[in-house]
């Protein structure tokens, strides 16, 4: 299940993009004016070079001077064209910013609830498996002249009671049907053959009788030794979520207990399918507040980050550490119900996770500061469950 660890992390991740967006955005902005004093190869007059490249420069330094602001201020004369061309290059640029970042908030929101989505296309893969076990007891049965005689047992997994619970189970049926989640059978049909070649299979199938805990044995092995560990099958998903390497342990233990509570679920009893979050509405809400006060303080965060930094370059801390402290200064004044060392252990805890191997101890320190600094200021307001360990 979904925890708020790694929804900080993932609001880490995009305002990590969004500020290498941001540098993109400035850069084009920048080339965007120099196209505008390009020479006219169409025109027939002709055209000084000195003069356009005069333009350029005073177009891009007026850009640089004001394209945080929205509109251009003028404070000494400029050309119409030089006036013109910093204006637009304004424009461009907030609106480049301002389209990246809706993109990344509604990215942070799908990519999160992918995680839901593979899950069911987890169970799901253990359902194609089991037909396809069925099909090939079914084309054994088929063959009229075999030299080799298969015992009837090796095809068990085709009546496995657990994957046959997971098949018949109208929620997943109606959520997969719902969100589009297909298997390809040819891709299944390989790496079924892949899995007949594990030790582990192969070991389930000379069995000639299993118990309960064999059947439950062996569908847990697939998920864990198999669709977890397959590079084959690891690169498919890898593929299809970029968030996989974080999303995979939630998915695992999501899977996990589904498997273990409709092994233990009396016959005809359909259990309900894992949530994504005990309130993903609540969740989502914070996802994306997290990620917009992140970059609505970008400013001041920096500041006080080379305030409490000033016998370092600021340019030496790393862009992580600088996004991972932006956003911890961030909740901690903007979300009124989370204890002030409840936000400092977890974001020290994604430092650890994602940046330098010495990153944490930077970032403790630098966060404990600037908490004091903050809640001296007034700045820090809690309440609730706010207020506990808030000293």
């Amino acid at each position: 299940m979904l925890n708020r660890r790694l929804l900080r992390a993932k609001a880490v991740q995009s305002l990590y993009a969004f500020q290498q967006c941001q540098q993109s955005d400035y850069e084009l902005a920048l080339d965007k004016i120099a196209s505008d004093f390009l020479p006219d190869l169409n025109s027939m007059e002709v055209q000084d070079p000195v003069k356009l490249a005069e333009g350029r420069e005073q177009a891009q330094k007026l850009f640089k001077e004001q394209y945080l602001n929205k509109t251009l201020t003028l404070d000494r004369p400029v050309s119409a064209k030089v006036e013109k061309s910093a204006a637009e290059a304004i424009r461009f640029y907030h609106q480049a910013l301002k389209k990246d970042y809706e993109n990344l908030s509604r990215s942070l929101v799908r990519e999160t609830e992918k995680i839901f989505d593979n899950y069911l296309r987890f169970l799901l893969l253990l359902v194609e498996l089991g037909a396809q076990a069925k099909k090939e007891h079914q084309d054994s049965l088929n063959r009229k002249f075999t030299q080799v005689s298969v015992a009837e047992y090796t095809f068990k997994l085709a009546k496995n009671p657990i994957i046959a619970k997971l098949a018949a189970h109208s929620a997943l049926k109606d959520e997969a049907l719902r969100r589009n989640i297909v298997w390809d059978n040819e891709l299944v049909r390989e790496w079924y053959k892949l899995m007949l070649k594990e030790d582990f299979y192969k070991q389930y199938r000379s069995l000639p009788e299993t118990t309960d805990e064999d059947e439950l044995n062996i569908v847990l092995s697939i998920a864990k030794q198999f669709i977890l560990s397959n590079d084959a099958v690891l690169a498919y998903f890898e593929e299809n979520d970029i968030g996989w390497t974080d999303n995979m342990p939630v998915i695992k233990s999501m899977a996990v207990k589904t498997i273990k509570r409709i092994a233990e679920a009396p016959a005809g009893e359909q259990i309900p399918l894992q949530e994504l979050s005990p309130n993903w509405q609540d969740d989502k809400e914070y996802l994306i507040e997290l990620f917009a006060k992140g970059v609505q303080e970008s400013a001041m965060a920096q500041q006080m980050i080379a305030d409490r930094t000033q016998n370092w370059d600021i340019d030496r801390i790393t862009v992580l550490d600088k996004v991972i402290l932006n956003l911890a200064i961030s909740e901690m004044i903007h979300f009124p119900s989370i204890p002030v060392k409840v936000t400092i252990n977890e974001f020290i805890e994604i430092s650890k996770m994602y940046s330098t191997p010495k990153s944490y101890f930077f970032v403790n320190g630098l966060l404990n500061t600037i908490a004091t600094d903050l809640q001296q200021a007034g700045k820090v307001k809690k309440s609730g469950r706010g207020l506990i360990d808030n000293k």
